[in-house]
């Protein structure tokens, strides 16, 4: 983001001043690749420039990585798998812990990486998911063995209300009943 902004600006630096053309690319001048060593120097080890024509220069045997001559890998944290959202430690974007996104969420890292987003009311998603699945309603058919057994117990206690409301009926002056 500063990068961005920094592109889109004019500014004087040690009485020079610096453009950028509509690439965000420098006009003109040159740019001295400056390394601070141990001591706490800075040490230049290359140079870019500009005009008539751009040129890169790094004497790269004057940079000493603190990992033995290896470059290091300028990452906080490695990726989240697929399934995981990115909670923010610290100040820096690049560190962060991964957090599995639980039900009824899913993981999105081209939407947002650091948050998990619900599903809609009508899906739904396993913990670790990628996407939401739609809800299927499904009908239990009346020849399925439950449903049977579920409408025979339903008649039979529908038969013993009618059956005590009967009884109650001709037995209706009687004082229990009354009662």
């Amino acid at each position: 983001m500063v990068l961005d902004k920094l592109r889109k600006s004019n500014f004087t630096l040690l009485n020079q001043s610096v453009q950028f053309d509509e690439n965000g690319d420098p006009k003109f001048g040159q740019l001295s690749i400056v390394f601070w060593n141990h001591s706490g120097n800075a040490q230049e080890v290359g140079f870019y420039h500009f005009n008539p024509a751009p040129g890169f220069y790094i004497n790269d045997t004057q940079v000493q990585w603190h990992t033995h001559g290896e470059v290091p890998i300028a990452l906080c944290s490695p990726e989240c798998p697929t399934g995981f959202a990115k909670k923010q430690t610290g100040i820096h974007k690049c560190c962060f812990r991964c957090e599995m996104c639980p039900q009824e969420t899913y993981a999105n890292i081209t939407e947002d990486a650091f948050q998990c987003i619900s599903c809609k009311e009508t899906e739904w998603s396993e913990a670790g998911s990628t996407s939401c699945k739609l809800r299927l309603v499904e009908y239990i058919p009346f020849t399925d063995s439950g449903a049977i057994l579920v409408m025979v117990g339903t008649l039979i206690l529908v038969g013993l209300i009618l059956a005590i409301s009967v009884l109650f009926a001709i037995n209706f002056n009687t004082p229990v009943v009354r009662s």
